[in-house]
């Protein structure tokens, strides 16, 4: 619809609906759900070649080379992502690729997409919504309903069975918002400098220690 809104200008200007964000757990559930084991009907969508050249190496990588005591934990994440061929991945799973119209909230632009890991979506989308909870912080009981939701729609729906999938998440959410304050593609709305110290905190925390689940 040409009076669509863009999600991402949205939670910046401080409007927050967490119906959307339930909307987007259901809808990113039921992909992960209904592509599982479609990996040898459709070949071509194995080839991760975009996902590497555009979220690994300049996310993951380039952190792993310029930050000593995570090299370990994102090598190992890298080579665990990599292994894995579960269900079709958009891996830009996105505020910025999610227009809100009349029919609810529409997806686009996934270049990026492939069969992987899903834990990557979930770790990617969290990244923008807590970051997003950085920016807002004086309103944080509101902004964080918006993850709660999300990931509440999603669990609700996906009926993953993966022993390690929730704490593949955790290090997925950490590794991606690291990487946008100090990896190769970095947010521009965390101004203050508090915010991007109290992110690397954090990061290095879920990345370090072994958190098991997205609740905790």
């Amino acid at each position: 619809e040409a009076d669509h809104r863009v999600w991402k200008a949205e939670l910046l200007s401080g409007r927050f609906d967490a119906g959307v964000a339930d909307s987007l757990g259901t809808s990113l559930a039921s992909i992960h759900r209904d592509t599982a084991g479609i990996g040898s009907q459709h070949p071509e969508l194995c080839d991760g070649t975009n996902f590497d050249e555009l979220r690994l190496d300049p996310f993951y990588r380039h952190m792993a080379r310029t930050i000593p005591e995570l090299t370990e934990s994102l090598t190992a994440l890298i080579d665990e992502t990599l292994s894995l061929q579960t269900c079709l991945v958009l891996a830009d799973f996105s505020p910025k690729n999610i227009l809100l119209t009349g029919r609810g909230p529409v997806l686009v632009d996934f270049e990026t997409g492939h069969i992987g890991d899903p834990g990557f979506d979930i770790g990617f989308f969290l990244s923008h919504l807590l970051l997003k909870t950085v920016r807002h912080a004086d309103r944080l009981n509101e902004i964080i309903e918006l993850p709660r939701r999300f990931w509440s729609g999603y669990s609700a729906q996906a009926h993953n069975s993966d022993p390690d999938f929730e704490s593949r998440c955790v290090r997925h959410l950490g590794a991606c918002m690291l990487s946008r304050v100090d990896g190769k593609s970095r947010v521009d709305y965390l101004t203050e400098d508090w915010q991007p110290q109290l992110v690397r905190e954090y990061c290095h925390e879920l990345l370090l220690n072994d958190v098991l689940s997205i609740a905790d």
